[in-house]
């Protein structure tokens, strides 16, 4: 996995990292409230938002007595719906004081925007997980991790690291706090 990028090595964006310490504290308190995190991303993003569930949900899972954390990839749209005649997955999946995880290489997803109204409304704590400029969704996050490049293909690599790490923090600070 190739991490530099033409705007400057990956490693050199002190902001992106000291963004991710604070996901992953954000993500640790949701936990030890017994919140769950959900988490989506629309059309290329899709494949690595449920892949990074699947890191979330394997932390701790293999410590035997105790269950794995809740991370749930929902799958929304690629346009919001016309009318409230369904339940949005937000709504299924969520509760007030859980979080949502967005993902979206430009920020600017339709989809990912209706679903953070839906967070605000419902007290679901919403973070984004873009590309360098934040998009539209920049705006309507309590937090936005900016991957900082615009290169789509290492965005999505990035997500991928995002994932490892979060998993890997969170095993490390839960089992410190578990014992």
């Amino acid at each position: 996995m190739d991490l530099s990028f033409a705007d400057g090595h990956f490693l050199e964006a002190p902001l992106f990292w000291e963004t991710l310490a604070r996901l992953s504290a954000q993500i640790l308190q949701v936990y030890q409230r017994n919140g769950k995190v959900l988490l989506a991303g629309v059309g290329s993003t899709t494949e690595r938002v449920q892949q990074i569930a699947q890191e979330l949900t394997q932390v701790c899972y293999l410590e035997g007595d105790r269950q794995g954390l809740f991370a749930r990839a929902i799958q929304l749209d690629p346009l919001p719906p016309k009318g409230d005649k369904h339940m949005h997955p937000v709504e299924k999946w969520g509760e007030p004081g859980d979080l949502f995880l967005g993902f979206s290489v430009s920020g600017r997803s339709p989809s990912l925007l209706h679903a953070f109204q839906h967070c605000q409304r419902m007290g679901i704590i919403a973070i984004g997980i873009t590309g360098k400029n934040g998009g539209l969704l920049a705006p309507h996050c309590g937090l936005c991790l900016q991957v900082p490049t615009v290169d789509t293909p290492r965005i999505l690599d990035t997500y991928e690291m995002i994932g490892g790490i979060l998993r890997v923090d969170l095993e490390k600070k839960l089992h410190i706090s578990f014992n």
